[in-house]
């Protein structure tokens, strides 16, 4: 959860706003390629984010933010494979000051070329949990196992220890059953969060 000021709060639900987005591209060998409001493709910029995948609180849920957005850019979109991107939503308030809110980072899943423009497809660090999931850690307290899969993972644990233990058997010692059919860590991560009552996202 991202804290805003109270004159954001009033600004965002004024019937008209001034707001503009910018964002930074760097490839994975470190080129940076920095845009703002005049390279973005009018009305092309999306950020989907969910908890559960309907109308129903659904707990355990594991979604991934989907960003996309089309540029007037002639970037080689070859070389925005697994490129970082972190978008940032500027807003104007009633004093003409400019309030600064993180959109999140997301890494580049589909760039396509059209004649004039780029599509890119961004998903945010959630997808890293889709990796092998190590049998070895078959069982643990809640905030032990997280911070083993998220240092596997290279995904920052927002969470303090407090934090973990003040969940629904936050303090319990939780173990994988030997049948199981948990493949990849994102699984477990389904799992820990269904003992947890809670969902687990990258926002």
């Amino acid at each position: 959860m991202y804290s805003v000021s109270d004159a954001y709060k009033i600004a965002i639900q004024e019937n008209t706003r001034s707001f503009y987005w910018s964002g930074l591209i760097v490839t994975t060998e470190g080129k940076e390629y920095p845009f703002t409001n005049k390279d973005i493709v009018k009305g092309s910029g999306y950020v989907t984010r969910q908890c559960s995948g309907s109308s129903e609180i659904e707990l355990g849920s594991v979604y991934a933010a989907e960003m996309g957005i089309s540029l007037f850019s002639d970037i080689d979109r070859y070389s925005l494979e697994n490129a970082k991107i972190t978008l940032t939503f500027h807003m104007t308030l009633h004093d003409g000051t400019v309030e600064d809110v993180p959109l999140g980072i997301f890494y580049v899943a589909e760039a396509n070329r059209k004649i004039r423009t780029l599509e890119i497809k961004a998903y945010d660090a959630m997808l890293n949990f889709e990796r092998a999931y190590n049998k070895a850690q078959s069982s643990g307290y809640p905030y032990d196992l997280l911070t083993l899969i998220c240092k596997d993972c290279k995904v920052e644990l927002a969470q303090t220890k407090a934090e973990i233990e003040a969940l629904p058997n936050g303090t319990a010692l939780l173990g994988v059953y030997p049948d199981n059919d948990i493949e990849t860590c994102r699984d477990l991560l389904h799992y820990l969060s269904q003992a947890l009552g809670c969902f687990c996202n990258d926002w």
